[in-house]
């Protein structure tokens, strides 16, 4: 069986309208096999790969130049993909933002948030992901049960006829008064990650002390656009990490992951007082790159979340405060 979001065929790279090259700023591993197809590649690129490519314990990665591919030209175009064509370039480079996961006898694909030109599209969304389902699936009970929960999530979420905190709600479960604050908290753990671009924990820094002194918090959840972008992010984040070996030991740590998430995605956009689509989208980006892209990151979350599940209620607890739901329902369903 094969799964994909009705979207994956519709990217197209940016090009050099990016403002978020990923040619610059990354460093680019190279597979073991189009390393070899470097080493043994004649003339002049061929020369100019092996003398670019730096290799330290079975791992090769071109050395970067101010920060920056030695192979992207003035116009941000890869000479790589040039003079070879798409099959030339190294794994990584071919086949970002895409990504690959499988389980049993399911292949899932998608595409991730830390592509300008993946979440300017996403975010543009005006309907709800349809996730695509090819062949039949053969899975043992627990993994079925599994892939049902993260199905049932997703369908939630993606109910339009209703408030998003009340589609939080449905999804993830009562809210706890003993949770604390969720945004405290994630903010916490967002300080915590290993950071890829320098700027970021300054950035996080000033924001929260403006955030703590002046900046409101209630009605960001009730902007029916901003709805819309957070269902898109944790229904994204629920598909690419409902299905790992992580999610299968501990069920709802890709809920945690997609209201960390959002929460965080909040948090950013409050902090750059992002006001426009490129903005916010540049917020997601950013988180993206700091979470998705290190395996480090995802390891950490899922063990603080393993050692506290109350990071749930607590993650709640910010729609609830800031959502749309009136004290009478969360009076009934406390």
């Amino acid at each position: 069986m094969e799964i994909y979001p009705d979207y994956f065929f519709d990217f197209r790279c940016k090009g050099k309208s990016c403002t978020d090259n990923c040619c610059i700023g990354w460093e680019i591993d190279i597979d073991e096999e189009t390393f070899q197809y470097y080493q043994d590649l004649k003339g002049t690129l061929g020369r100019d790969l092996r003398e670019n490519i730096l290799s330290s314990h079975g791992v090769h990665a071109f050395i970067l130049q101010n920060d920056r591919c030695p192979f992207v030209d003035g116009d941000f175009l890869c000479r790589v993909q040039k003079e070879l064509g798409e099959e030339g370039l190294c794994e990584i480079c071919r086949e970002h933002p895409r990504f690959y996961q499988s389980y049993c006898d399911v292949g899932e694909a998608g595409l991730a948030f830390a592509c300008e030109g993946v979440a300017e599209m996403l975010l543009s969304k005006q309907k709800p992901t349809v996730f695509c389902e090819t062949g039949t699936r053969h899975l043992p009970p627990e993994t079925e049960q599994a892939f049902l929960r993260r199905k049932g999530w997703i369908s939630t979420l993606q109910d339009r006829t209703r408030p998003l905190s009340q589609r939080v709600f449905d999804a993830f479960g009562p809210a706890s008064k003993d949770g604390g604050d969720g945004n405290a908290r994630a903010l916490a753990l967002l300080l915590s990650l290993n950071h890829m671009d320098s700027h970021f924990e300054p950035f996080l820094l000033e924001g929260k002390e403006r955030f703590e002194k002046a900046l409101p918090l209630k009605g960001l959840y009730q902007q029916a656009l901003l709805q819309n972008e957070y269902e898109e992010i944790a229904v994204s984040f629920l598909y690419r990490y409902g299905m790992t070996e992580n999610a299968l030991r501990l069920p709802e740590f890709s809920a945690f992951l997609a209201l960390f998430s959002v929460v965080c995605i909040s948090l950013l956009h409050r902090f750059s007082q992002a006001e426009d689509l490129l903005c916010r989208v540049r917020d997601v980006v950013w988180f993206s790159k700091e979470v998705e892209y290190d395996e480090d990151n995802v390891t950490f979350l899922y063990e603080q979340y393993q050692k506290d599940p109350s990071l749930i209620p607590s993650l709640l607890q910010v729609f609830f405060r800031e959502g749309s739901l009136d004290e009478s329902f969360l009076e009934a369903v406390r």
